[in-house]
């Protein structure tokens, strides 16, 4: 088994973008610049993850899916820096 990195984790949401946002056919630019931060148990489970600031429902929710999973083991806050456009 694959253990979540910030990378899986980032390229996840990328695709997340990409489904909800990409085929849009549109002349309007569209750009969003956030930081995921996820706390991590122990065990490596997800405790909570949150956008700051908070993306669009939809984007949120697909993000969800996107940590399913665990971390290596230790508990431990990681942020992760991400900034998506068309």
């Amino acid at each position: 088994a694959s253990f979540l990195t910030p990378a899986s984790i980032k390229a996840g949401v990328e695709r997340c973008w990409s489904q909800i946002y990409g085929a849009r056919q549109s002349q309007l630019k569209l750009s969003i610049s956030s930081t995921m931060r996820i706390q991590v148990r122990a065990d490596g489970t997800v405790q909570s993850a949150v956008f700051d600031p908070p993306l669009a429902p939809s984007l949120q929710l697909c993000a969800g899916s996107v940590i399913a999973g665990r971390f290596t083991t230790g508990a431990r806050t990681i942020a992760i820096p991400m900034s998506f456009g068309r």
